[in-house]
């Protein structure tokens, strides 16, 4: 028994960091799109493209999806919660900048 809770601990524990590394990368993404914007405000010609910034947002989405479709170890409970409410901040932002 005590495998089996292992087992599914470490299997929490991989979700997390997946979902963690798909959420760094919407941030990154999102980064590219502030860059860019920010250089078109300063006087560059052209208008920002939007691109980067939908990127970002179907990545962030796939992190939710991927949040709600798993089920957690009850000792990763609380450190999936944080990566939610991350998620839905930066979900709120992404919004902002359309």
């Amino acid at each position: 028994e005590n495998s089996i809770q292992l087992s599914n601990y470490n299997r929490s524990v991989r979700r997390i960091q997946q979902i963690q590394a798909i959420y760094n990368q919407a941030v990154g993404t999102y980064n590219l799109y502030i860059k860019e914007f920010n250089a078109k405000a300063d006087g560059k010609k052209g208008k920002a493209k939007t691109d980067e910034l939908e990127k970002a947002r179907m990545l962030v989405d796939s992190c939710e999806t991927l949040l709600l479709n798993s089920r957690f170890h009850p000792q990763t409970i609380e450190s999936a919660r944080k990566v939610q409410q991350a998620i839905f901040e930066f979900q709120q932002k992404i919004r902002k900048a359309y």
